[in-house]
């Protein structure tokens, strides 16, 4: 009863580093799950990105222009411009807000580059260059990983350091 698993008691030392092996792949490999978001982050397009902002906020203010003036004085709309002010209270709000969220997570962005590669300024054109990388970076350890699961260790005459 004291032994878990009577089959494993005893394993050979190539086993056991086989083991480890695996157990490593399986670690190294699921560093690129735990980094799912820096990939999807690569895919992004910082000019898309700023630009549906603005298209937003011009948006906003022909809405704005529209309620404020067009209408404002048209009996028939007048349900539909208090409707629309109503609106424009809110979105204005929601869309300072997106507009301090873009400017923190660039912010964030240019901090990361700056530590990683340097002077940012460079990297000025493409900011998010750096998911970039690391994505290609996760993509060439799967392959790795992948292959280093196909290859069959040979016993080799000097056993891996245990880690310690």
């Amino acid at each position: 009863m004291g032994k878990i698993n009577q089959k494993n008691k005893i394993k050979t030392t190539e086993e056991r580093e086989e083991d480890y092996r695996r157990m490593g792949l399986d670690l190294i490999a699921g560093l690129s799950t735990e980094l799912y978001n820096v990939k999807k982050t690569a895919t992004i397009d910082i000019d898309v990105l700023a630009n549906s902002v603005s298209n937003l906020s011009d948006g906003m203010n022909k809405l704005r222009h529209l309620a404020y003036k067009d209408l404002s004085m048209d009996e028939k709309s007048r349900n539909f411009v208090q409707s629309m002010k109503t609106f424009l209270i809110l979105a204005e709000k929601k869309l300072k807000e997106l507009q301090e969220d873009e400017g923190r997570v660039l912010l964030h962005v240019r901090e990361i580059t700056e530590y990683f590669h340097g002077d940012a300024s460079k990297e000025e054109a493409t900011p998010l260059r750096i998911f970039v990388i690391v994505r290609d970076f996760l993509g060439m350890l799967d392959h790795v990983c992948k292959e280093l699961r196909c290859i069959k260790v040979p016993n080799s005459p000097i056993p891996l350091a245990p880690f310690r």
